[in-house]
């Protein structure tokens, strides 16, 4: 089934996963029945994998026995949307009265779907500690879009145990978003629009729409933290313009995104000269599309379509998508999606991450520190949840 066993499952989610806390976050007990639950059950006979969706629980004890006394082994708990009735009634009720009301805005990045920017030879779930800053970078510009441009405070992210990570935005007033506002929300941070296959022509992989909007352009805060991990990640770590190995793969593809055959010879021309190294050429092509208008696009081009972040867009726009709950078990790896400090960008999974067998061998104390820590998001949430009950 998975690297771990039914044993080691069954010790962490009786002795160590963290109900009450978790309603906490949720909103409470109050508002826990509305909450929809899902669960990822494992059937032992044929390893087969049965998911069940609209399960729910009145109380911290019933969402701990939800788990701990199924008859088949939970190898996964989604969380889902609040509705307008309790959601075991939702049969009891006519399909128009069952509607999702609230949930948290969410975002899920993952680094397979940097695949075709991973000069490193990294793939699918591989990662390494160069190719991961890509998730660092995703993490420092939505943590500036979520707070400077929609002004949001209340949120969290959390590895997602295996190839992303996730974030759980909870101010109440993106939590009450409909689908029309989480879908204006969405479409407007997420610039990066698809995912060809190397070597094709890849110009309309960035949405050009916002191009010249002051959170975008190349003045902006957000371009300025892409060209720092461009620079840092691509140029000097990767040396994509340095490696022989890398920089043809790298020229191609950055060739592809110029449509213009007159700026293309002349890009060509500055990357193919094998004198100069890495930083020197970036900073030529940076020289050459930045000091003309018509050219300026591109530079925003090349940046944005290799570091900007790649949001899975239907887990962000609307109410239906599930998230896995933070503190889970990842069955594949034994990973425990944990949560990352606000303005920590320089997370990496094999160093600051916690599998469920370090923890079973001594790691309590790491355990505990993610519990502080998310105990810290969840005393702010509820913080300013009294505040905005007070605020009449």
């Amino acid at each position: 089934m998975s690297i771990v066993n039914e044993q080691q499952l069954n010790l962490y989610y009786n002795k160590y996963f963290p109900y009450e806390l978790l309603v906490n976050w949720l909103g409470g007990e109050s508002k826990l029945p509305y909450r929809e639950i899902s669960l990822a059950l494992h059937k032992r006979d044929d390893n087969q994998e049965i998911v069940t969706r609209y399960k729910s629980a009145k109380n911290v004890s019933e969402f701990k026995d939800l788990i701990v006394k199924s008859k088949l082994l939970v190898k996964k708990v989604d969380i889902g949307a609040i509705y307008t009735v309790p959601v075991a009634k939702k049969l009891q009720v006519q399909q128009s009265a069952f509607l999702p009301i609230e949930k948290e805005y969410c975002i899920d990045i993952d680094i397979s779907d940097y695949d075709d920017v991973r000069f490193c030879g990294c793939s699918g779930a591989k990662y390494c500690n160069i190719c991961w800053k890509l998730m660092n970078c995703a993490t420092e510009v939505l943590d500036y879009l979520l707070s400077e441009v929609f002004g949001a405070n209340q949120f969290t992210w959390i590895y997602s145990g295996r190839r992303g990570i996730h974030c759980w935005v909870s101010d109440e007033n993106l939590k009450k978003l409909n689908n029309e506002g989480r879908n204006a929300i969405s479409r407007f941070i997420h610039l990066y629009t698809g995912n060809s296959i190397s070597g094709e022509k890849q110009a309309k992989k960035i949405n050009l729409t916002n191009i010249d909007h002051p959170t975008f352009d190349t003045k902006s805060k957000v371009f300025e933290i892409c060209g720092k991990y461009f620079v840092n990640t691509f140029v000097e770590e990767m040396d994509i313009f340095g490696d022989e190995e890398i920089k043809p793969k790298a020229v191609n593809y950055i060739l592809n995104l110029i449509y213009n055959n007159e700026v293309k010879e002349e890009v060509r021309k500055v990357l193919t000269n094998n004198e100069k190294s890495s930083v020197d050429l970036w900073s030529k092509l940076f020289e050459l599309l930045d000091k003309d208008r018509k050219k300026k696009h591109f530079l925003w081009e090349i940046v944005y379509t290799m570091v900007y972040p790649r949001l899975d867009i239907n887990v962000s726009k609307g109410f239906n998508h599930l998230l896995k709950c933070p503190f889970c078990v990842h069955p594949g790896t034994g990973s425990i999606c944990v949560p990352i400090k606000r303005g920590h960008y320089t997370f990496y999974p094999e160093t600051d991450g916690l599998n469920l067998s370090q923890l079973l061998n001594g790691g309590e104390a790491k355990f505990q520190s993610y519990i502080k820590l998310f105990e810290g998001h969840v005393k702010s949430l509820n913080c300013n949840r009294v505040n905005d009950s007070m605020d009449f």
